[in-house]
């Protein structure tokens, strides 16, 4: 985006949901935007992204 598309983009007004969804994201330090596409920076990045399952792992019985 460049010039008059970047300035439209942020004249627009954001919903509360899209606003209430920015700020969860900001303060979890997670990207934003589709599975696929932080999938894809996952892959890129080497770094794991995504919430992983809460809680500790199960013990293995060796």
């Amino acid at each position: 985006m460049v010039g008059r598309e970047w300035s439209h983009f942020l004249s627009e007004e954001v919903s509360s949901a899209e606003s209430e969804d920015l700020r969860k994201h900001e303060k979890t330090g997670r990207p934003i935007g589709k599975k696929s596409f932080v999938r894809r920076l996952e892959t890129i990045l080497n770094r794991k992204l995504l919430p992983g399952k809460p809680g500790r792992k199960l013990k293995s019985n060796k």
